[in-house]
Order: structure tokens, then C-alpha cells, then sequence
């Protein structure tokens, strides 16, 4: 969960997030 709020951060929320998701 850390890990996906610091990516959500460093790509304002777009690519990284989805992928994450």
C-alpha cells in the first residue's frame, strides 16, 4: 500500500496507478 501511494505521487496519479491497479 506504501508503495502504491509514493508511485501515485511521483506519476501524479496516471500511468503507474493503473498499472498498479
Amino acid at each position: 500500500m506504501e508503495a502504491n501511494s509514493k508511485l501515485e505521487l511521483d506519476d501524479s496519479g496516471g500511468t503507474v496507478n493503473a498499472t498498479l491497479y
